[in-house]
């Protein structure tokens, strides 16, 4: 099966900014083949991503229609207080909003600058002991309609430079 993948400009120049100060990985609510076609495209050598994981780690809702992301599952040996997700859906990170970074859809706008603006934001996180309280102060995400507010404001900002 084959994939149509948009490359966000600056990706790269990002996760080498990144690397030497996260433990960076994949989640996708995508199906382990795709999740295994973004990581061969974003890491090819092995030098970015820790962990790599895909719909097989998600739980479901009760519809079946909806991949959700818990973390205290699938990153069970890692501390919520040390854990981020960006993520462009939010309904499936709404069991830990407080570690969601809200981040837009993209189609391939080649004037992009929304991974600088996430890279030079992500790098204020180094050496906080929680996470949570600057995603909470920045995003005020409660709930899940809060999350949509909070994808409009993290568009304005990171599409803007203003971050």
């Amino acid at each position: 099966m084959h994939y149509v993948v948009f490359i966000r400009p600056h990706i790269f120049k990002m996760l080498r900014a990144l690397k030497n100060h996260f433990e960076l990985g994949v989640f996708t609510s995508g199906s382990y083949n795709y999740m295994k076609s973004i990581v061969e495209i974003l890491d090819p050598n092995r030098e970015f991503f820790e962990f790599s994981l895909c719909r097989n780690q998600c739980i479901t809702s009760n519809d079946k229609k909806l991949y959700i992301k818990d973390l205290q599952i699938a990153l069970s040996d890692r501390s919520l207080m040390d854990t981020i997700i960006i993520d462009n859906k939010e309904a499936g990170c709404f069991l830990e909003l407080e570690n969601l970074i809200p981040m837009n859809d993209f189609f391939g706008s080649k004037s992009d600058i929304a991974m600088l603006s996430l890279t030079r934001y992500l790098l204020e996180f180094v050496g906080k002991k929680d996470v949570r309280v600057k995603i909470i102060r920045d995003f005020g995400i409660y709930d899940i309609r809060e999350a949509k507010k909070a994808m409009k404001r993290q568009h304005d900002l990171f599409t803007r430079g203003l971050c």
